[in-house]
């Protein structure tokens, strides 16, 4: 190959030279040693990552990451990457290992992100690969990749494994230009790897558990952005805050009340405790003065060895106080749809993220307590909220409280809120938040309103507003 044809691959590749590459590529793969039966297998994953993005890495890294995500281990198949007589793709290789490979290995959201795909049917296995490939390419923020069509995917793994094989192990051989682009793919993963703050994250797995029903990449990309501002919201919130007494604290509930433990008796026993709650039968072991052979019988060396028996006491708590959040978000909100300068997310996708972070760290915090938090979407003067897409965001992303039965998303109106606020304020403590504009007070006084502004100027403002509102609540 001439000078000026080499030139004229790099910057237009023909089909030939992306068959060259492609069959090279999936040569290179390190974690899964090149056969017609794992060309077969990984086919269906390169098309599925080819619809989540155009431009594709050497495709023996989509070959890698569905192993990884599917169980397969890194220590235990890993292989040197022989039969390359070339340094700079050996070493590229290497440090693709070293830095990506390894490095998503080591990340416990990987396992969480494995146990999400063995929950689903087989056929969608090859979807959660290209989601997870094209997740890690983005935090990778790739841009080295080469566009294949998916036909020629198709023609290399499926009508002629075999032939692939011959060819990409040829061209890794004898086509400098080849082994020249992978280095490149390999280097661009690296230097990726090496300024990305992580290389998966919490909404990838998300998106993954709820796969079946987060099929379009829309939808995937907007619960990964209001994922991500909740992280980016609570990053620098400690881990405790401090908790203020309320007026209103525990009282003694009628006997069906849910919120009452079974207390006293005994309801177990343990190997630690006091004298009076010794196990009777264990005095058999304490030999009558007139049998003792010596100073020390069996039952001196059980109470040495902490081996006696004593009966537990149930001590758990009485009551437990009652506490009901409401979140309100008006219809107003639909005009939040922008974004401010400066600031990464829309105003829309920040509330989003406000509640998201609230549910979690009031969950945490107020375990305790008979917690109840509510998500209302308010109507407009009687018609339907226009949050809808809202309302299913929300719906996903509190899936897990919801199935606790901690937490209810609905739609009501004003006024029936505020009966529903003050009956229940008549038994537990109720706290109000809304977001936009302070509504009129409705007639009973127990209720606490509080107003969260959804227009902040930056992201640090937000976090200083989200953590007032924390402060607030507890």
């Amino acid at each position: 190959m001439t000078g000026s044809e080499a030139t004229r691959e790099a910057a237009a590749p023909s089909r030939a030279h992306l068959e060259r590459w492609a069959a090279a590529g999936l040569v290179c793969a390190s974690l899964s040693p090149p056969s017609p039966e794992s060309l077969r297998r990984v086919a269906p994953w390169l098309v599925a990552t080819l619809g989540e993005r155009l431009d594709l890495p050497p495709l023996g890294v989509i070959t890698d990451l569905g192993e990884l995500l599917l169980g397969g281990a890194l220590d235990a198949k890993r292989r040197v990457a022989g039969g390359i007589d070339d340094a700079r793709l050996v070493a590229a290789l290497r440090r693709y290992e070293d830095a990506v490979l390894s490095r998503l290995a080591a990340d416990p959201r990987l396992s969480s992100a494995g146990f999400a795909v063995a929950r689903l049917p087989p056929h969608m296995h090859a979807q959660a690969v290209g989601v997870l490939a094209a997740s890690v390419l983005g935090h990778l923020a790739f841009s080295g990749g080469v566009e294949v069509q998916p036909g020629l995917v198709r023609t290399l793994t499926e009508r002629a494994p075999v032939d692939t094989i011959a060819r990409g192990r040829v061209a890794l051989m004898e086509d400098a230009a080849v082994r020249g682009r992978l280095a490149d793919g390999y280097e661009a993963l690296v230097r990726g790897a090496q300024r990305a703050r992580e290389l998966l994250s919490e909404a990838d797995v998300f998106a993954l558990e709820n796969l079946p029903v987060l099929g379009l990449a829309s939808q995937r990309l907007a619960i990964a952005e209001v994922v991500d501002a909740q992280e980016a919201l609570t990053a620098d919130l400690p881990r405790r805050l401090p908790r203020k007494p309320r007026p209103a604290g525990s009282a003694a509930t009628a006997l069906e009340d849910e919120s009452e433990y079974p207390v006293g008796g005994f309801s177990s026993v343990s190997t630690s405790g006091s004298i009076e709650n010794l196990v009777s039968s264990e005095l058999i072991y304490m030999d009558a003065p007139g049998e003792r052979t010596g100073d020390v019988d069996l039952f001196d060396m059980r109470y040495v060895e902490g081996e006696l028996l004593y009966y537990t006491r149930d001590e758990a708590i009485f009551v437990r106080p009652r506490r009901v959040i409401t979140f309100h978000l008006p219809a107003a909100l639909a005009r939040a749809r922008v974004k401010d300068a400066g600031v990464r997310w829309q105003r829309i996708v920040l509330v989003l993220g406000v509640v998201l972070a609230s549910v979690k760290k009031l969950s945490e915090m107020l375990g305790e307590e008979a917690l109840s938090m509510r998500v209302v979407f308010v109507d407009d003067g009687g018609r339907p909220s226009p949050l809808g897409d809202e309302r299913g965001l929300s719906e996903l992303l509190l899936q897990e409280w919801r199935d606790k039965g901690t937490v209810e998303i609905c739609s009501g109106t004003l006024e029936a809120e505020d009966a529903l606020l003050e009956a229940a304020s008549r038994r537990a403590l109720v706290q109000l938040v809304t977001f936009g504009e302070a509504l009129a007070p409705a007639a009973t006084t127990r209720v606490q309103r509080e107003t969260f502004a959804p227009v902040h100027p930056d992201l640090a403002a937000w976090r200083d507003a989200l953590r007032a509102l924390f402060v607030t609540l507890l």
